[in-house]
C-alpha cells in the first residue's frame, strides 16, 4: 500500500468520536435521557451481562462526579423504573445497583442495536487484527485516562 492510500489512524479515530457523538445525542434525543443516563444504563446492562456488580461508587467514578450528585442520578433513574437499589449479597453495608429495564423496552432495543453494529463491524476481522484493534483501544484508553 502505498504512503497516499494509507489510512492514517488519528484520522479513523476522530471518524469513531465523531459517529459515537452523533449516536449518544440521537440516543439521548429518541430516550429522552440524559448523557449521563446514558452511561450508567450501559454499565449498568454490560454489568448485567457479565454477572457482575455495580455499587454507586463506581458510577461516581465513571462519571466523576459526587456521591450527591451519584444519589441524585440513581434516584431519578430509579423513579423512572429504570434501576433499583439491592442489597449488596455479601456485604451488609453495602448496596448494588441493578437494571430494572425491561426486555422490550425501547432503551435496551437501541443498546442491544448500537452493540450488534459494532460487534458486526468487527465480525470480519482475523483473530491477529482483533487483537491488534483490542490492543489500540486499550492503548488509546490509557492515554486518554491513565489510571482507570
Amino acid at each position: 500500500m502505498s504512503a497516499d492510500t494509507r489510512i492514517d489512524p488519528l484520522d479513523a479515530l476522530l471518524a469513531l468520536e465523531a459517529a459515537l457523538a452523533t449516536e449518544e445525542r440521537d440516543l439521548r434525543g429518541v430516550l429522552n435521557l440524559g448523557a449521563n443516563d446514558i452511561v450508567v444504563l450501559r454499565l449498568l446492562l454490560a454489568a448485567e451481562q457479565a454477572d457482575a456488580l455495580v455499587r454507586p461508587s463506581e458510577i461516581s467514578r465513571t462519571l466523576a462526579i459526587s456521591t450527591a450528585a451519584t444519589t441524585a442520578l440513581i434516584d431519578r433513574l430509579e423513579t423512572r423504573g429504570y434501576l433499583a437499589r439491592r442489597p449488596h449479597e455479601s456485604d451488609r453495608r453495602s448496596i448494588r445497583v441493578t437494571a430494572t429495564i425491561p426486555d422490550d423496552s425501547p432503551i435496551r432495543a437501541a443498546f442491544a442495536t448500537s452493540r450488534a453494529h459494532r460487534a458486526d463491524a468487527l465480525d470480519g476481522l482475523l483473530p491477529e487484527q482483533r487483537d491488534a484493534v483490542a490492543s489500540a483501544f486499550r492503548r488509546l484508553s490509557s492515554a486518554i485516562a491513565p489510571g482507570e
